[in-house]
């Protein structure tokens, strides 16, 4: 991407999946996808007790060693708040979701894609 934009060049969308198996049995994921530093989750499902918490810290490591800047959780739900989750005012959000997806340095366009290795 990048033209009729103003001049700014924005980074590319990818997708990832995010697994948790136990032996042979899948038991916890999510898809989401990244755009500059920014990583948004769409969907997630657990089959174990636990399993989706699980899901959750190890996205949120490997995020963070990405270098992703915001991670976009969507419903403020209150297992998500009990993980550590936090609302941000709109704007505050907005402004922080412009600045992660605009291509440059400082952001984490190639190394954004997280979920490599980890689905």
């Amino acid at each position: 991407g990048g033209s009729g934009g103003g001049g700014r060049r924005c980074a590319l969308v990818q997708m990832h999946t995010f697994e948790v198996w136990e032996g042979e049995r899948l038991v916890a994921g999510e898809m989401g996808y990244s755009v500059g530093s920014i990583y948004t989750s769409l969907s997630g499902f657990s089959r174990a007790s636990s399993a989706g918490s699980v899901q959750m810290a190890v996205t949120s490591s490997l995020l963070e060693h990405a270098g992703a800047s915001l991670w976009d959780l969507g419903m403020d739900l209150p297992y998500k708040l009990d993980m550590g989750a936090q609302n941000i005012p709109r704007i505050e959000f907005l402004s922080l979701l412009n600045q992660g997806r605009e291509w440059g340095e400082g952001t984490a366009d190639d190394s954004a894609a997280a979920g490599g290795g980890a689905g």
